[in-house]
C-alpha cells in the first residue's frame, strides 16, 4: 500500500490554468496529515488555530486537508530551517 493509500482523490478530470494542465486536487484524512508531519492531533488543531498551519475543509462531519497545502507548509519549514554545519572529515 503506498502512502496516499487513504487519500481522497479530487472530482473530476484535472483543470488546466493557462493551457498548462493541472494535478487533481487531492484531500488528506487527519491521520494522513498527522503522518506527514509527525505531530498529533491536538498540535495541528492549535496550529490551525493560531493560523500556523492549513485549515481543513469541512465536508459534512468530516475535515479534510489539501495536500498541496501540507505540502508546502511541510517545504515551507524546512526550507526557513538554518543549515547544519558539516565538520571536516
Amino acid at each position: 500500500m503506498n502512502d496516499n493509500a487513504h487519500a481522497t482523490p479530487g472530482f473530476g478530470a484535472s483543470a488546466q490554468l493557462g493551457g498548462q494542465p493541472q494535478q487533481p486536487l487531492r484531500l488528506l484524512r487527519l491521520a494522513d496529515v498527522m503522518d506527514r508531519v509527525a505531530m498529533g492531533k491536538s498540535t495541528i488543531y492549535a496550529l490551525v488555530a493560531r493560523n500556523e498551519f492549513p485549515a481543513p475543509m469541512h465536508l459534512g462531519r468530516a475535515s479534510r486537508w489539501l495536500e498541496e497545502e501540507v505540502n508546502q507548509w511541510i517545504h515551507q519549514r524546512s526550507s526557513s530551517r538554518p543549515q547544519a554545519a558539516h565538520p571536516e572529515c
